[in-house]
């Protein structure tokens, strides 16, 4: 007995056949070409097969991705959930020569970091923008004043000024800062919530009290 061996496509293992030394050289030709057309299909097909990972590779998963890998630790979710904080204003032209500008410097709280000693806190700026070097204004005890207004817009504390007769001399360019503050404790803190900081800017152009001039810019907060 004699071996022949047939090595097909590279996905088929080798094999063996034996043959007998009494085949007919035609019988011989017939089966080598069997097992050549065998062979040549196989070689055809099984190329098939490995083109189907690329189509598979694109199902996988994005993130493999560099555009669409998971957020980072700055950019979690409970992050972006978070109030915006930060300083805020509000600026307007009030009887074309006044400039009144309101502003908090954040606009999240919690209860308990507002205290005497770190109470919530506000600044105006006024500043006269009229033909004269300057302007004198007659206003009560004070030219501003701050009312925090509840969901409702009912004041979450009574306000009250001294109606005594006051007056401010404004220099044209030159702001006027006025800082405000209120910690709450005389009413026991202020309770979680969203509310509106109301500043009003309000004072007379004359003695008698007559040309009044009033301006209110209002700001959202919340406790936490």
């Amino acid at each position: 007995m004699r071996e022949h061996v047939f090595t097909g496509h590279t996905c088929m293992p080798a094999y063996t056949q034996s043959v007998d030394t009494g085949f007919s050289a035609p019988k011989s030709r017939w089966l080598i070409f069997i097992c050549l057309s065998l062979c040549l299909g196989l070689s055809l097909l099984l190329p098939g097969c490995g083109t189907r990972k690329p189509a598979d590779a694109g199902n996988q998963a994005p993130a493999a991705n560099a555009d669409n890998q998971a957020p980072t630790a700055g950019t979690d979710s409970k992050a972006q959930a978070e109030p915006a904080d930060g300083p805020i204003t509000r600026t307007a032209l009030c009887h074309n020569d006044f400039q009144i500008t309101f502003s908090m410097p954040k606009t999240a709280y919690r209860t308990e970091d507002i205290t005497a000693e770190h109470p919530m806190e506000f600044l105006f700026e006024i500043e006269y923008l009229g033909e004269e070097p300057q302007m004198e204004v007659f206003h009560a005890s004070s030219i501003s004043y701050v009312a925090v207004l509840t969901e409702n817009g009912e004041p979450l504390v009574p306000f009250d000024m001294t109606q005594e007769l006051c007056s401010t001399v404004l220099q044209k360019g030159e702001p006027l800062m006025i800082p405000a503050a209120q910690d709450f404790d005389f009413i026991g803190g202020i309770p979680k919530g969203s509310y509106t900081a109301m500043g009003v800017v309000e004072f007379s152009l004359d003695e008698s009290l007559k040309e009044k001039v009033k301006c209110s810019q209002l700001i959202p907060f919340t406790i936490q």
